[in-house]
């Protein structure tokens, strides 16, 4: 089984926890949307908005998310950091293979934080999912390639230590900033190191691994956040799509398309996950059913023009990023 396949099999579980309603409503008062706030170089979590420059959120919407939090009664902040840590602790699991020769990663992988806030949340920390509900997505996501290939070329970092955290934080903003089909100069560099069969290879392909590690992660999480609000993944279609092309450039497949307008173009957010079918019976060029992860979207003027989508292509390891590994 793929991880793509226990993943939505797991998101399933999701929409039908009983703490359901109550855990969306709380995430919900905190307008967890970052519309209008850029790029998500983090995923979606329950607490996404404090990772954002607090000073800019306040500017855009009032009053930052902080500011938000610290007028919100005890019962609701334990169900929200309750929740945020179930996830977090999850994410420890999945990354549970390099936690033996590379402990020191762990917490740079993980796309949700460990938040430093006088709330505590015993007895809110099982309470979306059940550890029976997880084990075969956690299973299934051990199997990611990245793991072999990042314990694989650890030895190459023993002679330039790095800082995980940063590292991997800053390449990984510098593919979000680059856009779908754009190549960051330090991609541009690793494709040149494997070409020459440069020493320092190695390292890239470390790094790289560890960096699609967290973007498979970053979608699984997705799934969860999806699983509060919605049964099903939103889809297009042909009888949507106007014109689309795809390119392989970049650290992995990515897709421009152009659809026509329709009711759920408008709560579509970056970060979503979105299923896109551009097949039309007896015409090549179709992809079939392809999972999709919304990097930036143009809404119309109106219900007359188009609105437009970039999307970066998810494989079946849930990774947008699978040319790192190559």
């Amino acid at each position: 089984m793929t991880i793509r396949t226990s993943a939505y099999k797991f998101y399933k579980k999701i929409w039908a926890s009983p703490n359901r309603e109550e855990i969306k409503r709380v995430v919900t008062n905190l307008k967890s949307s970052a519309r209008g706030y850029g790029n998500k170089v983090y995923p979606a979590p329950m607490l996404g908005l404090p990772l954002y420059d607090q000073q800019k959120l306040k500017r855009f919407a009032g009053r930052s998310a902080l500011e938000e939090l610290a007028t919100w009664a005890e019962q609701d902040l334990k169900v929200l950091f309750g929740v945020h840590t179930q996830i977090r602790r999850f994410n420890e699991q999945c990354l549970s293979p390099l936690i033996a020769e590379l402990p020191q990663t762990v917490n740079a992988v993980n796309p949700y934080r460990d938040y430093p806030f006088a709330v505590s949340t015993d007895g809110f920390e099982a309470s979306l999912f059940t550890q029976e509900d997880a084990e075969d997505v956690i299973k299934a996501f051990h199997t990611h390639p990245a793991f072999d290939v990042s314990l694989s070329t650890m030895q190459s970092i023993k002679e330039h230590p790095l800082d995980y955290t940063q590292t991997i934080w800053q390449l990984n903003h510098e593919i979000v900033e680059a856009g779908p089909g754009g190549e960051p100069s330090w991609l541009v560099n690793y494709e040149e190191a494997k070409r020459s069969e440069h020493p320092n290879t190695d390292i890239f392909k470390h790094v790289g691994a560890l960096i699609c590690l967290h973007n498979s992660l970053a979608n699984l999480d997705q799934f969860i956040y999806h699983g509060l609000f919605q049964d099903e993944l939103i889809e297009i279609n042909r009888s949507h799509v106007i014109d689309y092309m795809w390119t392989q450039r970049g650290p992995g497949p990515s897709m421009w398309l152009m659809h026509i307008p329709y009711g759920h173009m408008f709560i579509f957010e970056v970060s979503d996950l979105i299923m896109v079918n551009i097949d039309r019976p007896g015409i090549k060029g179709g992809l079939g059913d392809t999972l999709c992860s919304i990097h930036t979207q143009t809404l119309p003027l109106s219900t007359m023009t188009p609105g437009i989508l970039k999307l970066r292509m998810i494989d079946d390891n849930l990774n947008a990023y699978r040319y790192l590994l190559r």
